[in-house]
């Protein structure tokens, strides 16, 4: 049986003041403030939940993951080929959750959940531009 893992989920912006103390409490420099844009950085995030007793204003909402879940996908641009007619990603996938509506590839978030971690993606590209990210 899979052991569950909690993870923050989603910073809400109608609650986050930008006060950055999420920010400065994480020791893996997964939380992200750009501008008006925060997010979590699952590639670093443990799990610590640090950044969910600092804050303020309970603005970091939390979520329980199955240990190996599929919690995103990342895909560097530079060393995609899909402006070239690439989309081997959306073809190999057996979960569906890669679409090429225009020139880019494009992942389907509802999809995630039928990610069962084949990781094809991953080594189906000569650049390994996608990443999956996992619980």
């Amino acid at each position: 049986m899979a052991k569950e893992r909690f993870l923050p989920q989603v910073i809400d912006p109608d609650l986050c003041q930008l006060c950055g103390r999420c920010l400065n409490a994480c020791r893996n420099e997964a939380i992200v403030i750009e501008g008006r844009k925060r997010w979590v950085d699952y590639r670093r995030c443990t799990g610590c939940l640090t950044c969910t007793l600092i804050c303020p204003k309970n603005a970091i909402k939390v979520t329980g993951v199955n240990e190996g879940q599929t919690l995103g996908v990342d895909i560097d641009a530079a060393k995609c080929h899909a402006v070239k007619d690439c989309h081997e990603c959306v073809d190999r996938c057996p979960a569906g959750i890669y679409t090429k509506p225009g020139e880019n590839i494009i992942v389907v978030e509802e999809n995630l959940v039928n990610c069962k971690t084949y990781k094809i993606c991953e080594h189906g590209f000569p650049a390994n531009a996608v990443k999956v990210i996992q619980a």
